[in-house]
């Protein structure tokens, strides 16, 4: 014959039980009935570029007023929906909120690359979740393509995708230099050295389309 005390904790064993039986059909069905894709908002995507001047390494960014950009497909995960995405850029319609630096980008860099400064890029493959990751992208620029590694966040404004190249692998040389000689005296520092950098900063951005039922 059992105690009081051991009949009071048999009580509460068979009440703890009770409860987690009835809630785990519950709390199963709600994480089972929940399902959501992801998808890019490819017309609210922006593409811009960050390139350095002077031996100080001081920034100019600059964008594109025409890119086409294509979505992939919607699925489960984020890394998924990242994958095959692309854009399609013209070079020519670089804009940097400067009508004279625009028009020396277009005459000195963009005018000199290959195939009218077409810019092509997509999507290889990514990896991560839906707070952050990484993806491949490639890139086609002055008819060269080369693998670009990308890093991505997700924040309440929508993902931030970010990497740099350097535009002497895709036969950047010439206009690199033909730029340089171009803006000569604005490209000089405090050390009276003109300089123009080959590296060069990209970053996307976009809102997400989430959808969950």
């Amino acid at each position: 014959m059992l105690r009081n005390g051991e009949m009071r904790a048999k009580t509460r064993t068979t009440l703890i039980l009770s409860t987690l039986i009835s809630v785990m059909p519950l709390t199963l069905q709600a994480a089972d009935g929940t399902h959501c894709t992801y998808q890019l908002d490819a017309p609210q995507a922006k593409v811009a570029w960050t390139a350095y001047k002077t031996t100080e390494k001081v920034g100019v960014t600059a964008g594109f007023n025409s890119v086409q950009i294509k979505a992939g497909k919607a699925a489960k995960t984020l890394p998924a929906a990242l994958k095959g995405a692309s854009a399609k850029i013209d070079g020519l319609s670089v804009e940097s909120n400067n009508e004279v630096r625009n028009g020396n980008l277009k005459q000195a860099f963009f005018g000199l690359l290959k195939n009218k400064a077409d810019i092509q890029a997509a999507i290889l493959s990514a990896q991560g979740d839906d707070k952050q990751g990484t993806a491949v992208m490639n890139l086609t620029l002055n008819g060269k393509t080369r693998k670009v590694p990308m890093a991505y966040t997700v924040t309440d404004a929508g993902l931030e995708a970010t990497g740099t190249i350097d535009v002497l692998d895709y036969n950047g040389s010439k206009a690199l230099k033909a730029l340089n000689e171009l803006c000569y005296e604005l490209h000089k520092g405090k050390d009276g050295v003109s300089k123009t950098w080959s590296d060069v900063a990209l970053k996307v951005t976009a809102p997400l389309l989430k959808t969950c039922n």
